[in-house]
């Protein structure tokens, strides 16, 4: 059992020095930004939250497709405890980048991709490249 408890209060240790997503670090641009649907990270002075996807047309990877879809997310950029903005981007069709309080975004991923066979739309996740202009 002490080792038990040992081995416990090791993995607590060593784990307790990652910051968790969604934490209040700030990023410093530039920089690629993952963020799971809900979560919100600072980047820059910039707290950028993944609200949802709006629209997921991509081909789904175990299909030939004609043309590759499109997939957009929303997310709210809120400066310095400035009221939010919504803002879509998007991985097909324009806007790719969005640019605001002086930050450049960059669409670069949404997981999962789709799949024909076995669809999965949870936990979707989007990937960010952010830099400044």
């Amino acid at each position: 059992m002490l080792r038990f408890s040992l081995v416990s209060l090791f993995l607590l240790a060593a784990c307790g020095g990652q910051a968790p997503r969604g934490d209040d670090s700030s990023i410093v641009p530039p920089a690629d930004v993952t963020l799971r649907m809900g979560e919100h990270r600072d980047v820059g002075g910039v707290v950028i939250t993944f609200v949802r996807v709006k629209e997921d047309s991509r081909c789904p990877s175990d299909v030939q497709c004609v043309w590759a879809g499109n997939a957009a997310v929303e997310l709210t950029l809120t400066p310095g405890g400035s009221a939010p903005v919504s803002r879509v981007i998007n991985s097909g069709i324009d806007p790719k980048t969005i640019e605001e309080y002086g930050l450049r975004l960059s669409f670069r991923n949404l997981s999962p991709s789709p799949r024909q066979a076995s669809p999965d739309t949870s936990n979707p996740t989007v990937v960010l490249h952010v830099e400044k202009p």
